[in-house]
């Protein structure tokens, strides 16, 4: 036999290498998020709307009947005075009186238009009376407080 008809053989007699091919990672097709119920979105739509309010009477010195309203007792003062952490306590801006301090030492809390600076400062029951105080922790979180009748 000639080389030639032996290469041709053994070119025949050797299967093709199979071409591999990976298939693709086909996503499976997701379903659309379930609408909330008319409930839920009538709810989220009032809270925004009353956030939005108190927002604004806090920032342009609007309708300040919409923001939110704390109220001291008598028992919350000490010798007829409270310290800015039992007001930021008691008003429920901060959830603990060290939270509070924190967030006096780090210079967040305001309290009408003057930032309080010293965890020290007292206020006396007089302050409250009438239109009250705003008292804000932070950029967004504020309430007026007020004594209550």
């Amino acid at each position: 036999m000639s080389t030639a008809t032996i290469e041709k053989k053994t070119a025949t007699q050797i299967p093709a290498k199979a071409k591999t091919t990976r298939k693709k990672a086909v996503a499976a097709p997701m379903n659309p998020p379930t609408a909330p119920a008319v409930e839920d979105t009538n709810k989220t739509e009032v809270e925004a709307k009353k956030a939005q309010e108190s927002a604004r009477a806090l920032f342009t010195g609007g309708n300040a009947a919409e923001m939110p309203t704390s109220e001291l007792t008598e028992a919350d003062f000490v010798d007829g005075k409270i310290d800015i952490l039992g007001v930021l306590v008691k008003s429920g801006l901060s959830a603990s009186r060290s939270e509070a301090r924190r967030a006096v030492e780090q210079g967040g809390v305001v309290v009408a238009d003057e930032k309080v600076t010293d965890v020290k400062t007292t206020y006396a029951p007089e302050q409250f009376d009438g239109e009250g105080l705003i008292v804000r922790r932070g950029k967004k979180n504020f309430k007026r407080v007020v004594m209550s009748k």
